[in-house]
């Protein structure tokens, strides 16, 4: 006897939507009033645990985009849905995932394509990490339509730590480096994210957005240069003379994760050698002048 084929995550999430009290809530909630929503979306959102329920977040905006004009109220309260009322870790967070994604859906059914990126430009200053990571999944699906577009789209991500991280994670994913025709834009973007790390004043150093944006210019680093080798390597050498101790540090996290046929020894040494002749001197250690508090003119009392 012939068994049934295994439902996949994603046929098991649009199943999810067609649950009747998905359903009715999604209906109540087009006035833009997403209260109702938290308990028929949470109970199929994996929320609160490790890894919220993305195939089921992306089948709901699936139906959000289909349903045209009548959702879009609800869409706009989706994506404003903040962390005063949702805080990372609860089941609402999944609300702003949904109201994520449904810009993504909207994007591709031609909907309001303007508002959509102005919208996750927005979200990407989120400082809920699922929910930029919600937008990151939003512009890889952007992206699928036309990567180099999007990479030239993006020149407006890079004013902003945050954005800039998001910005870079999804341009330099393996899906869409592979598809980009010039290595120009991605690399452009590239160059603005390292500019706005290393003109930023130090009291930034110690905040969240910049840290990511450094941990994500290891990330791009690596990937570029294993797409595009000599080329990247051109344009990331002069970044290794930065005096910033992160920022070099980003720079040999992603020379030494660089891989593929393109990152050959010659393409990585431009950048490497960049890293060693930039190198601060170190200053020998019998020469520095201890603690000198006390050593001045004794003042008279």
């Amino acid at each position: 006897m012939n068994r049934p084929p295994t439902p996949t995550p994603a046929t098991r999430a649009f199943d999810s939507v067609r649950d009747p009290l998905v359903v009715q809530a999604l209906e109540a909630a087009l006035d833009g009033d997403v209260r109702a929503l938290v308990g028929p979306l949470g109970r199929h959102s994996g929320l609160p645990g490790p890894r919220p329920n993305l195939a089921f977040a992306q089948a709901v905006a699936a139906h959000l985009a289909a349903m045209g004009p009548r959702s879009d109220r609800l869409v706009r309260a989706l994506a404003q849905v903040d962390s005063t009322w949702a805080p990372a870790g609860t089941t609402a967070e999944f609300l702003p995932l949904c109201g994520a994604l449904a810009q993504a859906a909207r994007y591709r059914a031609g909907r309001d394509r303007r508002g959509a990126l102005a919208t996750l430009h927005a979200m990407a200053e989120d400082r809920r990490w699922l929910v930029r990571e919600a937008v990151e999944l939003s512009l890889k699906t952007i992206g699928g339509i036309d990567p180099d577009a999007l990479a030239a789209e993006l020149a407006s991500w890079t004013d902003g730590y945050l954005h800039a991280s998001v910005a870079l994670d999804a341009l330099t994913a393996q899906s869409l480096l592979d598809r980009l025709t010039t290595p120009d834009a991605v690399l452009d973007r590239l160059d603005e994210a390292f500019h706005l790390a290393s003109s930023a004043p130090r009291s930034h150093e110690r905040s969240q957005g910049w840290r990511t944006l450094v941990s994500a210019l290891a990330r791009a680093s690596s990937a570029v240069l294993g797409r595009f080798g000599a080329l990247a390597a051109e344009r990331l050498a002069p970044h290794a003379l930065t005096k910033v101790p992160e920022l070099r540090q980003a720079l040999a996290e992603g020379l030494h994760h660089a891989r593929g046929a393109r990152t050959g020894g010659d393409a990585l040494d431009t950048v490497r050698q960049a890293l060693v002749t930039s190198e601060p001197t170190v200053r020998d250690p019998r020469t520095i002048v201890g603690p000198t508090r006390g050593r001045g003119r004794k003042r008279a009392r």
